[in-house]
């Protein structure tokens, strides 16, 4: 099922689809009919826990989790419509940025602050691209300061490479070229595989 969300990676398969389909967008020729096909499939998009999960104790961090991911598919596709990148520009889209920021770090602080040990599946993604987009200081000291918790309960490598880049967008605000996202400017510069992961 699409909407079952995979345990091991967060979120479900179907919005990992629409999150590759909002990636590509850049190469679609119906640029404008295919952001608001985009929008439609993120707002009706449903993600359900597995069926042997839903009475588990901790599986309300799961949906957590894959909302996280849902809301940073959302701030993915305004930053996708930015007038640098495609040449679109939605103004919905530009309301909710600010709201969808602060509801993923309330998710994430939620996920990272009832576990005790940081499972492979949490919101890395969702912390990461809500981190490189705000602007204002406070938003970026609490991200930050989630970064460095998550790097507490769990030393992935990948935590510490993802607070380094949003601390470089923070710093540098490169400006993107033509079908590039900011973080990619700086990914690049460090000479870094752009992942998913």
């Amino acid at each position: 099922m699409l909407g079952e969300i995979d345990v091991w990676n967060g979120l479900s398969h179907g919005l990992l689809l629409l999150i590759n389909d909002i990636l590509d967008l850049k190469n679609s020729e119906d640029k404008q009919g295919r952001v608001h096909g985009l929008e439609h499939r993120l707002e009706t998009c449903v993600q359900v826990l597995p069926l042997s999960l839903q009475r588990h104790t901790r599986a309300s961090l799961l949906e957590s989790t894959a909302e996280a991911y849902r809301l940073a598919a959302w701030i993915l596709l305004q930053e996708s419509c930015r007038e640098e990148f495609l040449g679109i520009a939605l103004e919905k889209l530009e309301r909710r940025r600010e709201e969808e920021e602060e509801a993923i770090l309330q998710l994430v602080e939620q996920v990272i602050g009832g576990l005790d040990y940081l499972p492979i599946s949490w919101p890395l993604w969702p912390l990461f691209i809500a981190s490189c987009v705000c602007v204002d200081e406070e938003t970026q000291r609490r991200a930050f300061a989630l970064f460095s918790l998550a790097a507490q309960k769990a030393p992935f490598e990948n935590i510490l490479r993802a607070q380094t880049v949003a601390q470089l967008v923070w710093q540098r605000r490169p400006r993107a070229s033509l079908g590039v996202f900011p973080w990619q400017v700086v990914l690049q510069f460090l000479g870094w595989e752009t992942s998913f992961a």
